[in-house]
């Protein structure tokens, strides 16, 4: 009776995992961490290339391009100057104004905050879902060996009388 109660237990869990396994996992970057900032961030940089003229949009389409390999030190760096465009040997601003560029350095470093944040909060989160999968085993582990202990108990009693 025992055996068969855990042997219930046990289809009906993996039978519950099956079925969320699908559900949890399609959704789960949606629920640790939402896309809506990136689109939010996309759509800033749209705005800022909308509110240059049209000739200099080109250019400072190749201004974001260049700040995406430029390395996060640097970067605050040209964000703390006062005129990133006088830092040549950083960032080529390609004749627009720096204050066409200044906006362009704060979107391109939320952007990078926020996908380091978003790889840091996933990374986070299979590492937990890890640990509790280890903790559910080890408990599983535990209910097994207490099942088994009565039985010890029971023989050692039987041998001594």
């Amino acid at each position: 009776m025992r055996t068969f109660l855990l042997l219930f237990l046990f289809a009906s869990f993996c039978a519950s995992i099956g079925t969320a396994k699908a559900d949890f996992f399609s959704d789960i970057s949606r629920a640790i961490a939402p896309p809506n900032l990136l689109q939010q961030i996309d759509r800033s940089k749209a705005q800022i290339k909308e509110q240059t003229p049209v000739v200099s949009q080109a250019k400072l389409a190749e201004v974001f391009e260049e700040l995406g390999k430029i390395p996060e030190g640097k970067l605050y760096l040209l964000k703390a100057a006062s005129d990133p465009c006088s830092l040549t040997e950083t960032l080529d601003c390609k004749g627009l104004p720096s204050a066409s560029i200044k906006p362009a350095i704060d979107v391109t470093l939320d952007q990078r905050k926020a996908i380091a944040a978003r790889e840091d909060t996933i990374r986070t989160f299979y590492v937990s879902a890890g640990s509790l999968v280890v903790s559910g085993l080890s408990l599983i582990f535990s209910f097994f060996v207490f099942l088994k202990k009565p039985d010890r108990a029971r023989r050692k009693t039987a041998a001594r009388a």
